[in-house]
């Protein structure tokens, strides 16, 4: 394993709203103002997502919305993260 493999981020929500079925997360290397891309879509019971074997010392936007039996919600806030290096293990 290299050091590169393990750099992530760990997205994590609050509760979902009932008749929710699934969030769908998008994510940008570029800004808040995209371009987006569809990275996952989680079951509604999930609470969270890594996003893996990301790249080092770049900065991820990341986006989610519900979707359900209505339809789907509007986008979240745009929230942003920076994938670091993390030390290399001993040994």
């Amino acid at each position: 394993m290299t050091v590169h493999d393990r750099l992530m981020i760990q997205l994590m929500w609050d509760g979902v709203p009932q008749g929710v079925t699934h969030v769908v997360v998008d994510r940008s290397i570029t800004g808040e103002g995209g371009p987006w891309e569809e990275l996952t879509t989680v079951a509604a019971g999930e609470a969270a997502y890594s996003d893996m074997n990301l790249a080092a010392d770049t900065v991820y936007y990341y986006r989610a919305k519900s979707r359900g039996d209505t339809g789907d919600s509007a986008w979240s806030d745009v929230v942003s993260a920076e994938a670091t290096d993390l030390p290399t293990p001993l040994g």
